[in-house]
């Protein structure tokens, strides 16, 4: 909250610049665009799709994390997400399809949006006539607002059903119309949402706001008309975030729950969403792309090449050549005279590069090819496989004066 106003101008990473951030992509010559909305999609649910998606043959070109709008409910942040727009007051058409079909034609061509209403519709597509196609998708959603007890079953485990019906459905759209070797997979959302069992205290009271006129859209947030909101009292901001509709461009005043407070009780073990918790706010960019060129080893880059014996700072730059994310990167050094811890980076993006620092102890050594070359070896996991190569860079040793303590040159 205290960064909200740098963030959603500046960070380029709110869910309404999804669409144009991928606008280069949107346009690519020959290729067809599949962008799944995927409702109440937090970050937590991605590794379960890249799963998914790669027991298929589509593997993970792309990995990002958006924010929400705030509330992170439906109503606001997919139809921000959907339009473009920076708030909800920017809106001007406010139906799916209207936003979809009609509010990019300025910057695309007639023919680049078509909006499917929900999965089922996708196979009734005769006739590939747009650039992308993007579908609604409301099944994990609805699911995570039911209890464990009424689905019969734990929630990720749901869940996981879900999403498999959904690529399989996926699959098929693109086998039918034979897009196998053109398609690109775009997986969004608007929130995510958390889970609040009942035990976890609760600072708000439920009955204060129902019998006061409150109108509680969900646990995490309510609405307020103009003449109460102004005379709210303060001490609410210790257990509620004030959102002024102006400032936060919403049809209404709204107090967002802190922590896991709540404005209607919970009684069964179900998600909600609508405050600003990570797992309410951050969800997932997820690009996914059928891969038959060879893998590329990663490109690495020694940025510094003169060191001493003594604490080092070892730069690297790293580059991923592929056109698909690598995962799980390793940087180990093999120089016999080098103490240092092994050095990761979780993912990184087709046609991306991403510095490293290794922090690294220098001994003095008699072994010239550890005097004249750092020696490297590089773990990466990719397509679901286990690569690994060696690298070396010549590098110059120079001498200092030697202390009978080395804190000096450490401070």
């Amino acid at each position: 909250m205290e960064n909200w106003d740098h963030i959603h101008a500046n960070s380029k990473r709110m869910v309404f610049n999804i669409l144009p951030n991928q606008a280069v992509d949107l346009k690519r010559e020959g290729v067809v665009n599949l962008v799944l909305v995927i409702d109440n999609l937090g970050w937590a649910f991605s590794e379960m799709l890249r799963g998914l998606f790669q027991e298929r043959g589509y593997f993970l070109a792309g990995a990002e994390p958006y924010l929400a709008m705030l509330p992170s409910e439906t109503e606001i942040s997919k139809k921000c997400l959907l339009a473009g727009a920076v708030g909800y007051q920017a809106i001007d058409d406010k139906t799916y399809k209207g936003m979809i079909e009609k509010g990019w034609v300025p910057y695309f061509s007639d023919n680049a949006f078509r909006y499917i209403s929900d999965i089922g519709s996708l196979s009734a597509v005769e006739t590939i006539d747009a650039v992308t196609y993007v579908v609604n998708y409301l099944a994990v959603d609805k699911a995570l607002h039911k209890s464990a007890d009424e689905i019969g079953m734990p929630h990720r485990d749901h869940i996981y059903h879900l999403l498999e019906k959904l690529v399989e459905n996926t699959i098929s759209f693109i086998e039918k119309h034979g897009l196998q070797e053109s398609i690109r997979i775009h997986v969004v959302s608007d929130h995510g949402s958390t889970r609040i069992p009942s035990a976890v205290q609760n600072d708000l009271d439920p009955a204060f706001f129902k019998a006061n006129g409150f109108e509680a859209r969900s646990h995490r947030y309510v609405t307020v008309s103009s003449e109460h909101f102004a005379g709210l009292a303060d001490n609410l901001k210790l257990d509620c975030f004030f959102l002024p509709a102006n400032d936060f461009m919403n049809p209404e005043h709204v107090l967002c729950a802190r922590r896991g407070n709540r404005f209607l009780p919970t009684d069964q073990d179900f998600y909600v969403h609508g405050g600003l918790l990570p797992e309410e706010i951050v969800v997932p960019y997820l690009v996914f792309e059928p891969v038959s060129t060879p893998l590329q080893d990663l490109t690495v880059l020694l940025r510094k090449t003169e060191y001493r014996y003594r604490m080092e700072s070892i730069e690297l730059e790293l580059g991923n050549p592929n056109d698909l994310a690598v995962e799980n990167i390793s940087v180990m050094v093999l120089n016999g005279n080098v103490e240092s811890e092994l050095a990761r980076v979780a993912s990184l993006n087709g046609k991306t590069k991403t510095l490293l620092q290794i922090q690294a102890r220098f001994r003095q050594t008699k072994v010239p090819e550890d005097q004249t070359s750092l020696r490297l070896r590089v773990r990466f996991q990719a397509r679901g496989e286990q690569h690994s190569f060696d690298f070396q860079a010549k590098i110059s040793m120079k001498k200092m004066v030697e202390e009978k303590s080395s804190d000096l040159f450490d401070k």
